[in-house]
């Protein structure tokens, strides 16, 4: 099914439901795209704090939306550095992290100031990034990690590593591939520091895999099977901040194709113990269930993003399908359109301030 989203993600371009990626990639330097090219109706003439990032599938185009839903404004790289097809997102404490997938890693400000980018080449090999997740957990120095949906169709996908701190150029100072995927594409951090991706394997099962926190950003390292079943198609995947010190949790959504009035479920799994270097535990706990989707097409969940304020807060959907960012409680319960702005069909999302670790 991730393998086939993908595929579909590719196609919608080339079905012309958003001929967008052209005139992203055709923008002179320092004349990004006019917001009405963008699909975005612009809800003020001024700029606004904004609370949420999201993509627009198969653009360079990243746009920033304020606490209420209304606009604020849309980023597309530098005057020297485009971004082309801008997928997941991820913030920090003071940081937004954009996957391109023409083989790079943008950072901007929380506000969208183009800080670098990063090349997500080893060696010869160019990997497309699908996903990037950071780390939280001070006072250690930020890790920002990558899970690659593919190089070349004789790739093996690799999750990449990078200091946060690194310069503008840099390459990953550390990787790691197996678990038998042949794809991947959500990423996540837990509270410990260790990293998390799904994807799925050469027989198209999905699968969630990790790495222990003492490997990661670490040369030539080996993913392991979570060994959390393939029963279902594993979607978008968070570790959420919470108010409870002892809570180290895995969210990660069961994608479903969904039609009006059916729900989707996000499942977790408490992660004990949890040495440095593995193995992994993980103790299943009670999922969230979210109701009330909208109307068809169908429109399975990409990334999902929690705001601030643990329990209390909201997770965001990116609805891609139905062009819609959601918003619903977090533990579960009803989800309601967020946004009236967005025409963009949502595929990456964060939060500002983040909600995950």
């Amino acid at each position: 099914m991730i393998d086939r989203l993908i595929r579909t993600t590719h196609s919608l371009v080339a079905l012309g439901v958003l001929a967008l990626a052209g005139c992203a990639g055709a923008s002179s330097p320092g004349r990004p795209p006019t917001l009405a090219t963008a699909g975005v109706q612009q809800a003020t003439t001024s700029s606004c704090p904004v609370a949420v990032w999201a993509t627009k599938v198969n653009t360079g185009i990243v746009v920033g939306f304020g606490a209420a839903g209304n606009y604020c404004k849309a980023i597309y790289g530098s005057n020297n550095e485009h971004l082309m097809y801008a997928n997941g997102l991820a913030t920090s404490a003071n940081r937004l992290y954009v996957a391109d997938k023409q083989g790079k890693i943008f950072v901007f400000t929380l506000q969208g100031t183009f800080v670098k980018a990063w090349s997500t080449s080893i060696g010869t090999t160019r990997y497309n990034p699908w996903s990037v997740c950071v780390t939280h957990h001070p006072p250690a120095p930020d890790v920002v990690g990558v899970g690659t949906y593919q190089a070349a169709s004789s790739a093996i996908p690799v999750a990449e590593f990078f200091s946060a701190g690194a310069a503008n150029g840099s390459s990953p100072t550390g990787y790691a591939s197996g678990a038998g995927l042949t794809s991947q594409v959500w990423c996540a951090f837990d509270k410990s520091g260790d990293f998390f991706v799904d994807g799925t394997t050469a027989l198209h099962h999905p699968r969630i895999a990790y790495l222990a926190r003492g490997h990661v950003n670490v040369a030539a390292q080996t993913l392991v099977n979570a060994g959390l079943g393939s029963a279902h198609d594993w979607a978008s995947m968070y570790s959420r901040i919470d108010v409870n010190p002892n809570q180290n949790w895995l969210s990660v959504n069961a994608l479903v194709q969904c039609y009006t009035g059916c729900s989707q479920t996000v499942h977790n799994w408490k992660i004990f113990p949890d040495p440095v270097n593995g193995p992994i535990g993980f103790v299943a706990k009670p999922t969230y269930t979210f109701t009330g989707w909208p109307s068809s097409p169908s429109s399975p969940i990409y990334q999902l993003a929690p705001s601030a304020g643990g329990a209390a807060g909201q997770l965001y959907m990116a609805a891609l399908y139905n062009n819609v960012i959601l918003k619903a409680p977090a533990n579960g319960g009803p989800v309601a359109p967020w946004n009236l702005y967005y025409q963009g069909n949502p595929l990456g999302l964060a939060t500002v301030p983040t909600g995950q670790y």
